[in-house]
């Protein structure tokens, strides 16, 4: 039953036991307390190359459990277990059953080994010997011929619902909704379902049997990738999925007027190994997600966003940018000039306090300012939009006087020249107070010196002040000459 070593092994194991009368039975049975009626006899071998003295071999298994029964031999295989197992327990009492008393680790070493026969395995082994045994000597041939007809009947009902069961999974592949394609360990193409089809419009006839990587012309690196993705697979791993870039062929069925020829296609792919019933690997099967559009419309929006930053860069207004977590995130070239802080000094730093760049770097002539500029950007950030279209700061910022949406202040750059900057502030993104993703939005400011413009207003106010001035004196002259000249009149 199963898979079974070649028979150059077979007979070798068979003569190894057989030697001497089944001397090695009677040197190394179990335990009594794990016997089975009849007396049967068990023989674990953890390495056939070890036992045999022989270099190691191609073969699948590494050990066997061999148990004698009156008709014959029953021999059980197991397969190589290529790692270590730490296990607790003194090095001395290896023989000690599980969980062991002792708890000092050793560390067990399996290669060209398999797992370690336990008794409950010998147990198991002599009580089917033992039915194999009543099968074969105490049952008429009668009873024997029923029991292999029925034996025969299940067997054929188990293989007409697994063949059911195959067919109806190899339509749900065929008709799924996303691309499914699988290769044998060779990278030889051995199932392609419909999407797949409609996707990279090579059709299943002729892509069943050529090589994956040939199919889909990929590049050297990108079918390097898938192959070490299903080698990784195959060995056990947890292999994450990977994406590929596939250049179609034109678009089948209901692609037909959707993928043009040299269009490139993005899947999404996550390896699945079937195995046979030795656990060895006979498939990788690819399930795979059409990621094209999400890649389109990301790149669309890399596109924007790169707009967006030369708008930025490229003004001529002072224009910069704050995170939700209060960290300068833009600085264009127009702030530097304004500030005399470079983006390296700005971006990343906070934007208000001693070690930021406002009241850091950049002193501010009243604290107030500060207050202001931290109540500008939370309600840049997380506050609605009112009637007029102004963020709202909320009470505090309203019983101060201030615009909503913009605030005139004070400060001193860095060479230490005093500047006079109106700054207006704006959302990119809309978030709300409740929501765990703000950060993922900023608030941007727009800023203009009107230094020049304060000074002006200060000249024009003196030189309106003047000018009443001289008006005032030259009526009050003028009112003087009046009242002297009535008398001098009438002197006259």
């Amino acid at each position: 039953v199963g898979e079974v070593p070649s028979e150059a092994t077979m007979t070798r194991l068979v003569s190894w036991a057989c030697d001497d009368d089944f001397a090695n039975f009677r040197a190394k049975s179990e335990t009594p307390h794990v016997r089975t009626p009849g007396n049967l006899r068990t023989v674990c071998i953890q390495s056939l190359v070890e036992t045999f003295q022989v270099e190691d071999s191609d073969e699948w298994c590494a050990g066997a459990l061999l148990t004698r029964f009156k008709g014959g031999m029953l021999v059980w295989f197991r397969g190589r277990y290529q790692d270590s197992v730490m296990w607790a327990g003194d090095p001395s009492l290896q023989s000690e059953e599980r969980p062991r008393q002792s708890f000092q680790r050793i560390m067990v070493q399996y290669k060209s080994r398999c797992m370690t026969w336990l008794p409950d395995d010998m147990a198991d082994s002599q009580r089917l010997a033992h039915l194999l045994d009543e099968l074969t000597h105490t049952m008429d041939s009668e009873f024997s011929s029923k029991m292999l007809m029925r034996l025969t009947h299940d067997r054929i009902k188990s293989r007409t619902q697994c063949s059911a069961l195959a067919s109806e999974l190899v339509d749900l592949i065929e008709g799924a909704n996303a691309p499914i394609f699988g290769m044998d360990t060779t990278g030889i193409a051995t199932h392609w379902n419909k999407m797949t089809s409609c996707l990279t419009g090579i059709k299943k006839e002729e892509a069943i049997g050529q090589p994956v990587s040939k199919l889909l012309n990929l590049s050297v690196y990108a079918a390097k990738e898938l192959d070490a993705v299903s080698q990784c697979a195959q060995l056990g791993y947890v292999v994450k999925p990977i994406q590929l870039t596939v250049t179609s062929r034109g678009g089948l069925f209901e692609y037909e007027g959707t993928v043009s020829p040299g269009d490139d296609v993005d899947l999404f792919l996550g390896p699945t190994v079937s195995r046979d019933i030795s656990g060895r690997p006979r498939n990788v099967m690819f399930v795979g997600q059409n990621v094209t559009e999400v890649r389109n419309t990301l790149a669309k929006c890399m596109d924007i966003e790169a707009g967006y930053q030369r708008v930025i860069s490229d003004s001529t207004s002072p224009i910069f940018g704050v995170s939700a977590d209060g960290l300068i995130t833009d600085w264009n070239t127009a702030t530097v000039s304004m500030t005399k802080v470079s983006q390296d000094e700005a971006i990343g730093k906070p934007f208000l306090g001693t070690h930021g760049v406002f009241g850091g770097l950049i002193s501010v002539t009243d604290q107030d300012i500060l207050t202001k500029l931290e109540i500008l950007v939370h309600g840049a950030l997380f506050s609605d939009k009112d009637g007029q279209g102004n963020v709202g700061l909320g009470a505090e910022g309203n019983q101060e006087g201030m615009k909503a949406s913009q605030f005139e202040f004070s400060c001193i750059n860095k060479d230490g020249k005093r500047v006079e900057i109106l700054i207006m502030a704006s959302c990119r993104g809309t978030v709300s107070q409740n929501r765990t993703d703000s950060e993922t939005a900023s608030a941007i400011f727009f800023a203009v010196d009107v230094s020049e413009k304060k000074a002006l207003e200060v000249a024009n106010t003196a030189y309106i002040a003047a000018k009443a001035a001289s008006q005032a004196k030259s009526e009050q002259i003028g009112f003087l000459c009046h009242e002297l000249r009535n008398p001098l009149n009438g002197v006259i």
